[in-house]
């Protein structure tokens, strides 16, 4: 997966005024035989430069009041990035500006633009208007894809001889980009004057401020609904403290009957549905659809995650907010126990949850791992694909809230440790070939959020690929030649064995991980 920049404070990113136009002095004239030296006396010389000056910032002041390109802007239908980043994540009224229209498409991950004066979205043609008054305000269009996956095609093309430790990274990063492409509405947003704005008169008034996302792309995937999806709205939207309005693209019914109970915690209004619903990057209207314009004052759209993938940094949030606030959050959703972290000694319990997969990357031997495990005095909890997937939430929640120690193979279902409390243990069972997307996708979070977490590289004898490849084959000897010839041959190699665990390996396992837990 690509690695971000950090939001703001990129040198890349710099606001344009007007005040920047550079004048380029004319060449300097060589009087001539016959020719007055003084051919324009100072005061008219300094008249014409004045009116020059003048006519610019007048030309321009209306390139960028119609949306015709100007400083601030490069052509009809366009705009340029100007954005400081306290503008977005700074919610102090003291320090927001009465009017503004703002994007920040600098990190490389999402991108995400903010407007603020009379805001309007037609919820039909998936369009957000700032009827704008300041002479001062952008004027403009851009068209954004508010997914925390950036659909932007330029960052993905890379030389083919990059470095090889960067090769995985930035096949998976292509293959989900590529993918994600289709599968998310665009939205288009328009800084213009009242005039040009008459047919989108407001239907309904709105005292919150409003935050638009899609919930498009990978959503239902049990992977891509927390990295792609609910970490990042706890991450963009928790301190609003419940008065922020939901604006969502790509509705999903199912979604919202699955999740509606955090997205509840985050937002006290109810959720408003934008473009064609049920229907993943439709860029279709629904005609059937009666017209309705919400007017806000302030609209933010798009989300953004941070680094490591699953986590929330305490030191990019307004309040310090860590994983652990976002559990506590969602146990307060399905009325569970608020979690404390649990602290290593003996004495206290040893809850094992096993993921149990039945399609790919399967635990052949996961009999013999329980029978070990209950010898060793853990409580087996056995977590199925059908537990996880059941729309009922609450179910997987507190299944996950109790445990101990989470053991799988590498997949979407070791997600629920962004459920687990601190002071738990994450095991990890790495196919061979997928040892960096399983340190990206959950090892480098696991560390993060305080649990101790153990990554079980399995070697040839336990993987199911030694019976479909000599041990020349690159999926042995070079990992990364197979990765580079793209994500379909590398997931296909990689990520459809079979793990039998050594019962040496499951001991060396399960004692590594009773020793953290008992404090020995």
């Amino acid at each position: 997966m690509p690695t971000p920049r950090k939001c703001g404070g990129d040198s890349s990113v710099r606001r344009v005024d007007f005040d920047t136009i550079i004048m380029t002095p004319s060449p300097v004239r060589t009087p001539t035989a016959g020719h007055d030296r003084k051919f324009l006396s100072l005061p008219v010389r300094t008249a014409f430069l004045v009116g020059v000056i003048f006519g610019v910032l007048i030309w321009e002041l209306w390139q960028a009041a119609t949306g015709w390109g100007g400083v601030m802007g490069t052509g009809p239908g366009t705009m340029r990035t100007v954005i400081s980043s306290w503008q977005i994540t700074d919610r102090s009224i003291n320090r927001t500006p009465p009017e503004a229209f703002l994007c920040d498409m600098s990190d490389e991950r999402s991108d995400v633009c903010r407007m603020i004066g009379d805001v309007r979205i037609d919820v039909v043609n998936r369009k957000i208007v700032l009827v704008a008054t300041q002479p001062s305000t952008v004027r403009g269009s851009v068209v954004i894809k508010p997914h925390p996956l950036k659909q932007s095609s330029d960052y993905y093309t890379g030389p083919v001889t990059m470095a090889r430790d960067k090769v995985q990274e930035h096949i998976h990063a292509l293959a989900r980009q590529t993918a994600m492409n289709s599968m998310v509405a665009p939205v288009t947003l328009t800084s213009t004057f009242a005039s040009n704005v008459t047919a989108l008169e407001c239907t309904h008034r709105h005292a919150a401020p409003a935050v638009v996302f899609s919930v498009g792309g990978y959503n239902g995937n049990g992977y891509h609904t927390f990295c792609d999806g609910l970490v990042p709205l706890f991450i963009s939207t928790q301190h609003y403290k419940g008065e922020v309005v939901f604006g969502v693209l790509d509705y999903l019914g199912w979604w919202e009957l699955k999740y509606g109970r955090i997205v509840s915690e985050l937002s006290k209004y109810p959720v408003l549905p934008i473009g064609l619903t049920e229907n993943k990057g439709s860029e279709e209207v629904d005609e059937n659809r009666e017209p309705e314009v919400h007017c806000f004052s302030d609209v933010t759209v798009g989300l953004k995650l941070h680094r490591p993938n699953l986590c929330v940094d305490p030191e990019q949030m307004p309040d310090g907010a860590d994983n652990h606030a976002f559990v506590q959050l969602a146990a307060r959703a399905y009325g569970l126990p608020v979690p404390e972290p649990r602290v290593p000694g003996p004495g206290g319990s040893l809850v094992l949850g096993i993921l149990h997969r039945e399609k790919t990357r399967r635990l052949l031997n996961e009999a013999e791992v329980i029978e070990e495990a209950s010898k060793m005095g853990f409580e087996l909890r056995l977590l199925s694909e059908s537990l996880l997937e059941n729309l009922d939430n609450a179910k997987a929640m507190a299944a996950t809230q109790e445990l101990d120690a989470l053991l799988g193979v590498h997949g979407a279902g070791l997600s629920q440790m962004t459920m687990m409390r601190k002071g738990t243990v994450l095991i990890q069972l790495v196919p061979i070939g997928a040892e960096w997307v399983s340190e990206s996708d959950f090892g480098e979070c696991a560390r993060q959020n305080g649990m101790h977490y153990i990554a079980y590289n399995v070697s040839k004898e336990e993987s199911s690929l030694v019976r479909k490849y000599d041990g020349s084959h690159a999926a042995f000897t070079d990992p990364t030649s197979v990765w580079a010839k793209g994500w379909e041959e590398g997931s296909e190699v990689f990520l459809k064995q079979d793990i039998n665990l050594d019962k040496s390996s499951i001991r060396r396992i399960l004692e590594e991980t009773k020793r953290y837990l008992t404090g020995q």
